[in-house]
């Protein structure tokens, strides 16, 4: 049998890469059914296949897969639908504006990254728009942290060789709102990867989808990229108001000394997480995210 990585995931329809070629390849019966907690199949899945007579590929077997992004599936019988699988790192792609700016959804990406224990770099995108030093201070908060963070503008070419870097020989998963710019960025750096892209609508501010379905492609210049459509809502799976917490990097040390040891930092009196904040020690804004998300959980 032939090690192929998969690609390309359009329901019953799969693309496999082997050595620089693309195959078309559908799934053995038995892999639908012997994965009842995942999505049987996704991209950036290593997997065992053949070559059959009619030069079709038939994927044999799903090799054990390591970190993974995945949100709840949509008919709810419990199955995690998995967005991309085996990636070193989550690379999240909001914008200046055109859509706004939205610290809020970049946190939520963050919180998944951290329960996944995947690297995590935030690209602030469309900075041609709007001068830079108008988010320097989120930028500085999230770099204090240790996620890389840089900005870029497709249009004008500034950040290009920031953004490359972070993606040289790793396999990264793109996450961020429709009309962030993650397809006009790829372009950028690899003008033969031709993505189409869409310009935001004028009357919503609101991104419109280029990227319809979970792809991967490989980089000339070394390494994997997963381009994914643009995300409204991100599931957070497995994570719950009890432990919250343990996935903002900040509140971890604080939270020992909090009076009461299962404090969730939300209403609890002698919370020194809440007092870490009051005094600046905590940003104000992760806060407030931090609390947004709970609420929803």
């Amino acid at each position: 049998m032939l090690d192929g990585k998969v690609i390309a995931v359009f329901g019953k329809y799969i693309k496999v890469h082997y050595r620089g070629e693309e195959y078309d390849a559908t799934i053995r019966g038995k892999i639908l059914k012997n994965d009842l907690k995942y999505s049987p199949i996704s991209v950036g899945d290593n997997v065992k296949f053949t070559i059959e007579h009619n030069g079709q590929a038939v994927i044999e077997s799903v090799l054990p897969r390591k970190q993974l992004l995945a949100r709840p599936g949509v008919i709810g019988d419990g199955k995690k639908q998995v967005i991309a699988s085996n990636i070193d790192q989550l690379v999240i792609i909001t914008s200046t504006i055109k859509p706004r700016f939205k610290p809020g959804l970049v946190d939520r990406f963050l919180v998944s990254a951290e329960y996944e224990n995947l690297k995590s770099v935030i690209i602030i995108n469309k900075i041609d728009l709007v001068p830079p030093d108008n988010y320097e201070s989120y930028a500085l908060t999230w770099s204090s942290l240790g996620y890389d963070v840089a900005f870029t503008s497709a249009k004008t070419k500034v950040g290009l060789d920031d953004f490359m870097k972070f993606l040289k020989d790793r396999t990264s998963a793109l996450a961020g709102h429709s009309g962030v710019g993650k397809s006009s960025l790829l372009n950028a750096i690899q003008p033969s990867l031709d993505l189409h892209t869409r310009e935001v609508s004028q009357s919503t501010d609101k991104g419109v989808h280029a990227t319809t379905t979970v792809r991967m492609y490989p980089l000339d210049f070394g390494g994997w990229v997963i381009d994914t459509p643009g995300l409204k809502l991100f599931g957070l799976s497995g994570i719950d108001k009890e432990n919250l917490w343990r996935y903002f990097p900040e509140m971890r040390d604080y939270q020992r000394h909090c009076r009461f040891n299962d404090c969730v930092h939300i209403n609890e009196p002698g919370c020194a997480v809440k007092k870490a904040v009051e005094t600046k020690k905590i940003s104000e804004f992760r806060y407030i995210n931090y609390k947004r998300i709970w609420e929803n959980l």
